[in-house]
């Protein structure tokens, strides 16, 4: 690579990147020159059904159930939806001993997948608001009082809360919760000035006469929004209601299968859906879902245009020496714990140094094979839930 191509992939790829990890101050920019959309929110308490798609969660649903019928919400406009999708573990029976009027149980005699849960236990409700919800996911007491007053916005047609972490989780505690911090300034900006460009399974609500079928093989939390979004409606974010759940990896293994799913799913639904990137009919939303779904998902591309240009750099100026380096020392930290026995690497007192960096590597390895699987026409249509 000559020192003229070298510096200008170098550039790009350095540019490419700041466009990304600067997303939270182009936001903040914006609410400078654009005004912020008011939200109409009003007392009423529709009729809400929650529901609850869980497969082999044994010894969680009866805590989820119970948790949802302690929500404070009026008891006669609150019922819960619980599908057990084809579990082997005694979930369906756990379930079915808590079903009552306000509890009804679907169990699946084979197991299908999330999202044919989903759309049979959406097809099964008659409530005027549907609230989604993961089985490891508590929530607090006030989180529908707090999340439902923005859907009596007309223009309102969805609202997502905040993913609340519990515990350190491992080695990969510090990122998971770095990661998750990140996703909520991002989330606060977007909502102030139009939609977030993108919910989270662990708890949404959207009004159940905008709910469509969700298609095999996407991420379905992203689909249900996209398609809010698609009809007109915005989609927003109400931090305030939360739901509190383990960290979602206790393993690097885990980690990259689940953002390789995630990303390889997310990609096959902005394809179905991709009229919602055009800014011109869809403004803000469209230009965030374009940087945090499309452009994001090319960092482990960039990050390697980086470290190549540099390293051809080296050897010809200080700074570019300087900068290799720190690259090297990075990745070096981040491969270490893949190296380490792990409960060494959980141990040391140094494993704060090394567990961001792990987790970014990890995440973009995931997020590289999740482009790789969509690319290929992979899809993923069910899995088995793992700790």
């Amino acid at each position: 690579m000559g020192v003229g191509v070298s510096i200008a992939v170098l550039a790009a790829a350095l540019a490419f990147l700041a466009l990304v990890f600067l997303n939270p101050a182009l936001f903040w920019l914006a609410r400078r020159f654009v005004r912020e959309r008011p939200v109409r929110r009003g007392n009423g308490q529709p009729n809400v059904d929650l529901i609850v798609v869980a497969r082999n969660a044994a010894g969680l649903i009866g805590d989820k159930i119970r948790n949802a019928l302690a929500l404070d919400y009026p008891r006669d406009k609150l019922g819960v939806i619980v599908y057990s999708d084809g579990s082997t573990d005694g979930t369906a029976a756990e379930a079915e001993a808590l079903a009552s009027a306000r509890v009804r149980v679907i169990a699946a005699p084979e197991h299908r997948g999330k999202i044919a849960g989903l759309n049979a236990a959406a097809a099964a409700s008659r409530a005027d608001v549907l609230v989604f919800t993961d089985v490891d996911a508590l929530l607090n007491a006030d989180a529908l009082a707090l999340l439902l007053p923005a859907l009596a916005d007309p223009d309102v047609g969805g609202v997502c809360g905040r993913k609340v972490l519990r515990g350190r989780g491992g080695l990969l505690g510090i990122g998971q919760q770095a990661y998750n911090a990140f996703a909520d300034v991002i989330k606060r900006q977007e909502s102030r000035i139009g939609s977030v460009s993108a919910s989270d399974g662990t708890l949404y609500a959207i009004r159940r006469s905008l709910f469509r079928p969700v298609p095999p093989g996407v991420t379905d939390d992203l689909y249900v929004h996209l398609n809010v979004i698609r009809q007109g409606r915005r989609f927003l974010y109400e931090p305030r209601a939360q739901a509190v759940l383990p960290p979602p990896s206790k393993s690097s293994g885990h980690e990259i299968s689940r953002r390789r799913r995630i990303v390889a799913g997310s990609l096959h639904g902005l394809y179905l859906m991709r009229e919602t990137l055009n800014p011109l009919r869809y403004g803000s939303v469209a230009l965030s879902l374009i940087l945090n779904k499309v452009l994001r998902r090319l960092l482990p591309v960039f990050a390697a245009l980086v470290f190549g240009a540099s390293w051809s750099l080296a050897g010809r100026s200080r700074t570019a020496a300087a900068f290799f380096a720190l690259q090297a020392l990075f990745y070096l930290a981040a491969v270490l714990p893949f190296v380490l026995p792990r409960r060494a690497a959980e141990g040391s007192r140094l494993a704060g140094l090394f567990s961001l960096p792990h987790f970014i590597l990890i995440g973009l390895i995931g997020t590289l094979c999740g482009v790789a699987d969509f690319l290929r026409g992979r899809r993923t249509v069910k899995w088995e839930p793992r700790g």
